[in-house]
């Protein structure tokens, strides 16, 4: 759930409530790179 606190201060919503794919969470065209770089510096 802790990362569902992140991730959801990250996009601005309430990540605990609808669906938590790549797809739904917007995340899903990013490569290997990229999601490396959000999860550190919160940006893509």
């Amino acid at each position: 759930q802790g990362l569902l606190a992140i991730a959801g201060a990250i996009l601005g919503r309430d990540l605990r409530r609808g669906p938590r794919t790549l797809e739904a969470l917007g995340l899903a065209a990013l490569g290997r790179d990229e999601m490396t770089l959000l999860l550190h510096e919160g940006r893509a």
